[in-house]
């Protein structure tokens, strides 16, 4: 039988492997961008407040963000806005986050007060330039000037 030499691994490979998992566990990456704290989480809408009117948002509406949203020119972003699932790129920075080149399902709404709702969480959704997540982590806000999305942690489904 034949025994073959295990190849050395450069201690420097084993401490960039040591960052990575700590960059990881942290809600700031050092460069003024959240990581886990807002991305791979489901994020369960609750409200979307426009002119002004809040309204409630019906069950099933939320988003997710890929990990690679906090790189420089963003990452996946996926969800339902009401009747119709969406997908896009957001690139998250600190406290801003732009949504850009999402497409929407074709899914017909069962009613007149679906379809308005869901224009209004898809419409603050692509305007939203601004980021607030709360101390605890459990809501996050997107607002554009008086518009914002409001949503909390979800739990994983999986």
């Amino acid at each position: 039988m034949r025994l073959t030499a295990m190849k050395r691994i450069p201690a420097a490979a084993y401490v960039l492997a040591a960052l990575a998992l700590t960059a990881a566990c942290g809600t700031d990456t050092g460069q003024g961008r959240r990581s886990l704290s807002v991305t791979n989480v489901p994020w369960e809408a609750r409200s979307v407040t426009v002119d002004g009117r809040t309204y409630p948002a019906p069950e099933g509406v939320g988003m997710e963000l890929a990990p690679d949203s906090v790189r420089a020119g963003g990452g996946k972003i996926d969800g339902r806005g009401g009747c119709n699932g969406f997908q896009g790129t957001a690139a998250v920075d600190k406290e801003s986050m732009r949504v850009s080149g999402y497409t929407v399902t074709m899914e017909a709404c069962l009613d007149d007060e679906s379809t308005a709702f869901q224009k209004k969480f898809l419409g603050t959704l692509s305007g939203a330039n601004r980021l607030s997540l709360s101390e605890d982590g459990r809501t996050l806000r997107l607002t554009d000037g008086a518009d914002a999305l409001t949503f909390t942690r979800g739990a994983r489904s999986r």
